[in-house]
């Protein structure tokens, strides 16, 4: 029997779910993928989701998309970053740039989050859902 540890089916992996016209993608950072992402951009995506992160500056749209890319990988294996870049547009920006932080917050263990904070699911968080379906999500795999 093969193991579903570490694949869209695995239980203990959380996403982010967002929906981009009448699909609904979810997203999960894997540094596997991140580090693949990088090397398909040629830039360092690390540098730019901490500045991100941090407010300091924006993500330049090569990191937006490489990090969209890296952070769908894991439940869409078939798209290619050129696929991740046709869901980033005017009317979807907003939206994916949540959804790509709330997968890097719910990455990190629950008891880093809490040492440094951050509540998931609390008012005006981009991981409520308010029954919208454009509203983000944060979703157990099943």
């Amino acid at each position: 029997m093969k193991s579903v540890r570490d694949t869209p089916l695995d239980p203990s992996l959380e996403f982010v779910q967002v929906q981009v016209d009448d699909k609904t993608y979810k997203l999960l950072f894997d540094f596997n993928a991140l580090a693949e992402a990088e090397a398909i951009t040629k830039t360092n995506l690390l540098t730019g989701m901490w500045a991100f992160l941090t407010n300091r500056e924006s993500m330049t749209a090569v990191q937006l998309r490489g990090i969209l890319y890296a952070s769908l990988r894991k439940a869409h294996p078939e798209m290619t970053i050129d696929d991740a870049g046709a869901l980033i547009r005017l009317d979807t920006f907003a939206e994916l740039n949540q959804a790509v932080n709330a997968a890097f917050v719910i990455s990190m263990p629950e008891k880093k989050r809490v040492e440094l904070g951050i509540v998931l699911g609390k008012p005006n968080s981009p991981t409520e859902n308010s029954g919208s379906t454009s509203e983000l999500e944060q979703t157990h795999s099943a």
